[in-house]
């Protein structure tokens, strides 16, 4: 589940995605996270930063829009620090602390690690095994 830039097949533009599933011929299943719809996606249409889309095709606006956006000064982070979580988190109504998700995508059949990861405009990805799902 990593986020990426993806070039659609439907109108050639390069969208804001999650890589959900890899394929043996190195295809992948994108979420494009902008829109809520999936995609499977070649190799060669995937890439992790808006430099390495070629020059003259077409992207989104929402890629340049994560591109400009400042990082939270607590999502901001080296190889020396931490990113703290519960900085994000917000109290219930049962006193717990919550983290709320924008957008959850269903996955059959998860295998593999599970974990968090802060996305290119700072939401956080979070994958759960018990419950299948990626959820933003």
């Amino acid at each position: 589940n990593d986020a990426c830039l993806a070039k659609s097949s439907e109108d050639g533009v390069w969208y804001n995605g999650i890589v959900t599933d890899v394929y043996g011929d190195r295809s992948a299943l994108v979420y494009f996270m902008d829109y809520g719809n999936s995609e499977r996606v070649e190799a060669g249409h995937i890439v992790k930063v808006v430099e390495c889309i070629p020059n003259g095709d077409r992207v989104d606006p929402n890629v340049q829009q994560v591109m400009s956006r400042k990082i939270a000064p607590t999502l901001q982070s080296t190889s020396s620090e931490k990113v703290n979580f519960l900085s994000l988190a917000t109290p219930g109504e049962d006193g717990l602390l919550t983290l709320t998700a924008k957008e959850t995508l269903s996955i059959k059949d998860l295998k593999g690690p599970i974990g968090v990861t802060v996305l290119a405009d700072s939401s956080l990805a979070v994958v759960c095994r018990g419950a299948n799902s990626v959820s933003r």
